[in-house]
């Protein structure tokens, strides 16, 4: 086949949307403005749909929001509490709303003026960033959704510093006051907490008659920065995210805590401590007894004595295993720990990891026994703090070695340094699996030490992989820092 015909025979354009989107723009006056970010919503049918968030910007001009109809379930992240609080004006026919909301913006108290979802009877509301405090929680619940037939109320705020939200008796009042007919209460909330073995008990007892009606529990942990941290929740816990120290003993030692966690999806793991041998059994327990059926694990700052080794198989309770954990983030971890970990993990397919951690256990001399990867078929690489060309080269070169059955490879690269695209295209050669080839946060890519232009970039790959010419459907991206290869 010539090349000319390669070029130009017809490909079938891969469409990873397949969605269809529907916005009505309301505009709103007297209302200062700010620029706005596109952001993605879904519904249940799968259905998505295109919102308007607002951000801190000019106080000027007027202010567009987007206006929902006709839906009655909605799932949306937002960057503001403003932005809440307009979306709650637009959507009168909402009955279940999930919002996640990065808070880190002082709010502008927008003025309101539109009608609130007095349909509304499940509000979940996640929340990462200190800016939405209890007393500003209040005011949204009592001026946008107190009109609301309420039965659900769902509260995650992974990183609140306002104590107000551990004082059981504002609770209650608030509670007794706006929401008499709600049936389900389900929140959890982490601060740390200075002199914890003094403030605790009368933390409990605010809550003591709250108790009676929403069982309440707690979890003291102290993750890497070394701030005792207290977690407090209502019973059985409700998120699919729960983060915590294997090193607390409380959590154990706390029968009435088992087979509450059911909901758990993520189980992320901070600052443990002890041998390899305790580090299994504390993993064995938690998963056993607590958070059976999560399928993503994220390790970090685990510290394992110098001298201690690992020689698997080790002992456990029934050889229990992770029969449903398939995906395992390692942010900073211990070399000695991932025959462990894929060992209790038999159907783990999925890995993001860092380069750095890539460098120090696995493409160290004399190479360790790494067979165990060849399991993986999704890897998420971080090289963001990889400052030095030889050694993302090195990483790049020997991906082929320690994960021979890609299907999907992601890979973040320090906008400092550039991508060699003929080790780019030895890596897609070699990859026979491979369905996709992600390169994000880089335009910088390299042929024979002359820089190439997206053009010249997608013509080199298209002429020159081997990888293409075998794949009847093949799609190439390259823009906006992201170069991109679907087959």
């Amino acid at each position: 086949m010539s090349e000319i015909t390669k070029l130009t025979r017809r490909r079938k354009r891969r469409d990873r949307s397949k969605t269809h989107s529907a916005v009505i723009t309301a505009l709103l006056t007297n209302c200062p403005k700010r620029p706005f970010d596109e952001i993605n919503s879904s519904n249940p049918n799968g259905i998505k749909r295109r919102a308007l968030s607002a951000t801190t910007g000019s106080e000027n001009q007027n202010c567009s929001v987007v206006f929902i109809d006709n839906q009655s379930e909605l799932t949306i992240p937002l960057r503001s509490f403003d932005s809440l609080l307009l979306l709650l004006e637009h959507v009168p026919n909402l009955q279940k709303l999930c919002v996640k909301l990065f808070a880190d913006q002082t709010p502008l108290n927008v003025p309101l003026c539109g009608k609130p979802p007095i349909n509304l009877v499940d509000f979940e509301l996640h929340v990462t960033g200190n800016e939405l405090n209890f007393d500003r929680f209040v005011l949204l619940m009592t001026s946008r959704i107190r009109a609301a037939k309420l039965e659900r109320l769902a509260y995650f705020n992974r990183t609140t510093t306002d104590q107000n939200y551990f004082n059981g008796h504002r609770w209650e009042i608030f509670l007794e006051n706006s929401f008499p007919r709600l049936k389900q209460l389900q929140f959890c909330f982490d601060m740390s907490i200075d002199e914890i073995h003094t403030r605790l008990n009368p933390i409990l007892s605010s809550f003591s008659s709250f108790d009676t009606h929403w069982p309440i529990g707690h979890i003291i942990w102290r993750p890497h920065s070394n701030k005792t941290r207290l977690k407090l929740f209502t019973l059985p816990y409700a998120f699919d995210t729960l983060k915590l120290s294997t090193s607390n003993s409380r959590l154990f030692n706390h029968l009435i805590l088992k087979n509450n966690f059911k909901s758990v999806q993520k189980l992320v793991l901070d600052a443990t401590h002890g041998t390899i041998n305790e580090i299994n059994q504390q993993l064995i327990e938690l998963f056993k007894q607590h958070c059976l059926k999560a399928h993503i694990l994220q390790i970090q700052n685990i510290v394992i004595p110098t001298n201690d080794s690992c020689s698997l198989p080790l002992k456990s309770s029934e050889n229990f295993t992770f029969q449903y954990l398939k995906h395992l983030i390692i942010n900073e971890c211990d070399g000695r720990l991932f025959p462990l970990l894929f060992s209790l993990a038999p159907y783990l397919t999925t890995l993001t990891v860092t380069g750095y951690l890539l460098i120090k256990y696995f493409l160290r001399i004399p190479s360790p026994d790494v067979s165990y990867l060849t399991r993986i078929q999704t890897l998420e690489l971080n090289c963001m703090q990889i400052d030095r060309q030889n050694r993302l080269n090195r990483i790049l070169t020997d991906l082929p070695s320690l994960f021979p059955y890609l299907e999907h490879l992601t890979i973040d690269v320090n906008p400092k340094l550039y991508v060699d695209l003929k080790t780019i295209k030895t890596m897609l050669d070699v990859f026979i699996e491979l369905i996709s080839l992600k390169i994000q946060r880089t335009s910088k890519y390299i042929l024979d030490k002359t820089p190439q232009d997206d053009r010249q970039v997608r013509n080199y790959f298209e002429i020159h992989s081997l990888r293409l010419h075998h794949s009847d459907t093949y799609e190439i991206i390259c823009k906006d820092s992201q170069f991109e290869i679907w087959l």
